[in-house]
């Protein structure tokens, strides 16, 4: 068994040591063909194929036991990193060509059926993925379609949005004393989940940084799309910090107002009859240790 099997999982506990045997040479078979289907994995080996499928059809063995020892592997990485990114995103797996499918929920309409996937990545800050901390798997409630509206005043634990602070808790749970970690999301600029790094030690948000000093310009090429040639593009930077009025639902709540950092890069002078390229991105931060 290659080495890097046994530092990922070797730790892995699903109650019965020929389950975590499994476990590792389910890995290290896979890990060959990561694209492959499991009949492709163990072609001319029926007795592999039909053992992968008891595997995965076992009761004992669930997402978490097979995350754990991974996740500690992950952090044992990042002991000599003064940073860590950690990215948070949700993917959709679309199974509506799958009609005999149970156990799913549905996106759009009762016709688009889905399982949801929420995962946490932890990454160096020059991207190099240190693996997954935690990973969330659900399926929409078919009976709750359409009712978003009668959601907005619900508790946040009792939202789906929860997620968000949830994996932020769990993923940074084992993260070594002393590291920075900076929280990446694409859903997740929301009050109640500034509210939360606001645990963890009105204004207007652009007009608010855009009337601050430019600290400092870059330049950046600009790939070529339809219409436009490559060309480079320079970028001015400004950044500010801003406290968050609560929206009205959540002005009930005693929790410390939180504020977030607001960061604005944009084009100046771009070229006559081309759109100006502006980034702008709200931040909270804390440090664990």
């Amino acid at each position: 068994m290659e080495e890097w099997v046994f530092r990922e999982l070797g730790h892995m506990d699903c109650g019965d040591a020929r389950l975590s045997e499994r476990a590792l040479r389910l890995t290290r078979d896979m890990s060959v063909h990561p694209d492959g289907s499991l009949p492709s994995t163990y072609q001319g080996d029926p007795a592999g194929l039909k053992a992968s499928y008891r595997f995965f059809d076992n009761d004992h063995v669930t997402p978490e036991a097979l995350l754990a020892s991974h996740r500690d592997a992950a952090w044992a990485r990042c002991t000599e990193e003064p940073w860590v990114l950690i990215a948070q995103d949700t993917t959709y797996f679309n199974f509506t060509s799958h009609p005999q499918t149970t156990g799913l929920g549905p996106i759009e309409s009762l016709q688009d059926i889905r399982l949801l996937v929420h995962s946490a990545l932890a990454m160096t800050p020059q991207g190099v993925p240190l693996r997954i901390l935690v990973q969330k798997i659900w399926a929409r409630d078919p009976a709750e379609h359409g009712k978003s509206a009668d959601r907005k005043s619900l508790p946040i634990e009792e939202k789906e949005s929860y997620r968000w602070l949830e994996t932020m808790d769990q993923a940074t749970a084992g993260c070594p004393a002393g590291t920075l970690r900076l929280s990446l999301g694409t859903e997740n600029q929301t009050f109640m989940t500034f509210c939360h790094l606001k645990n963890h030690p009105v204004e207007y948000l652009w007009p608010a940084v855009e009337s601050t000093p430019v600290l400092g310009t870059w330049t950046v090429d600009v790939p070529r799309k339809e219409g436009q040639p490559i060309r480079q593009a320079i970028l001015q930077a400004q950044a500010t910090t801003v406290p968050l009025d609560a929206p009205a639902h959540r002005r009930t709540l005693t929790a410390p107002t939180p504020t977030v950092q607001v960061i604005l890069a944009k084009e100046c002078d771009p070229p006559a009859g081309v759109t100006p390229i502006i980034w702008r991105s709200t931040t909270g931060m804390s440090r664990i240790g």
